[in-house]
């Protein structure tokens, strides 16, 4: 006796040009098949620290840049960031930890980089996503709106944050905001607007564009069906194989103390590690 099931499947979606598409004909003529890159040679993973009020400031982060080498993530900068006006006493506190702090990075001589916010979403997070970067994290839209500077509605019912602006408040444009449009409380899609560039200057177009933001939340959510926090996802049975670094058990203070930059620094490295797991 014969029976009817119905089939789910998942799948990732990817946006083709006009260009692309007639590629894909010229392609097709000839028998092949126009080889698509399912992965960002380079990926961002940070997360954000705030304070426990209900405003939850940021107060600093970690990060970690890492290039796509075989079918692994591997890591090639290690770097820190805080509040542009974080008081200078938990300023000093996550200056001295980098200094003395052994970084993961093999490179002569060491380097541990210590930004102000402003400073690393020009000089890390935009760098690389103008390259077509991943930018990762764990519930990632809480740590984009800590980078924020303003959060003024979108145009198609999404948030807009804007991450760079000039002396005067305005935006500045050569910096696209981020567009969030909350489809759930698990789920969001994520882009940059549309890059500016000035027509007067001969200015060409980076890969801003290309750039996706991936939510391991999100991803994990998919795989397992299961709502997943990042010590729970660092446990989970399907990645024992993989030995993954676990969550440190401490509960946050919205200090800046070395307890605090040491959990911080732990669970940027577990996001690491827990995107080549669920990649793999």
């Amino acid at each position: 006796m014969s029976e009817v099931h119905d089939i789910f499947l998942r799948a990732h979606t990817i946006v083709v040009g006009p260009r692309d598409q007639k590629r894909k004909r010229v392609h097709a003529r000839g028998n092949t098949v126009k080889k698509v890159c399912r992965w960002a040679k380079w990926a961002v993973v940070f997360d954000c620290e705030t304070r426990t009020d209900s405003k939850q400031e940021l107060t600093f982060g970690f990060y970690r840049v890492l290039k796509l080498r075989g079918d692994s993530y591997t890591l090639e900068e290690e770097g820190a960031f805080f509040a542009d006006d974080l008081p200078e006493i938990e300023r000093a506190a996550l200056e001295r930890f980098v200094k003395t702090a052994r970084t993961e990075v093999r490179t002569f001589p060491p380097s541990f980089p210590c930004y102000p916010c402003s400073r690393f979403v020009k000089s890390v997070f935009y760098k690389y996503a103008r390259k077509g970067a991943l930018i990762v994290g764990f519930n990632i839209c809480f740590d984009l709106a800590r980078l924020a500077r303003r959060w003024p509605p979108g145009e198609k019912n999404e948030w807009s944050l804007v991450l760079v602006q000039y002396p005067d408040g305005s935006d500045n444009l050569h910096y696209p905001p981020i567009l969030i449009q909350p489809i759930d409380s698990k789920k969001s899609f994520i882009s940059f607007r549309n890059e500016w560039v000035s027509k007067k200057a001969k200015t060409k177009r980076t890969k801003i564009g290309e750039s996706r933001f991936l939510d391991l939340r999100t991803l994990l959510w998919a795989l397992f069906n299961l709502p997943l926090s990042l010590k729970t996802a660092c446990k989970l049975e399907a990645f024992e194989k993989y030995d993954l670094p676990q969550k440190i058990d401490h509960k946050p203070t919205g200090r800046v103390t070395r307890k605090e930059i040491e959990y911080a620094r732990q669970d940027v490295k577990c996001t690491a590690a827990l995107l080549n797991a669920a990649k793999k």
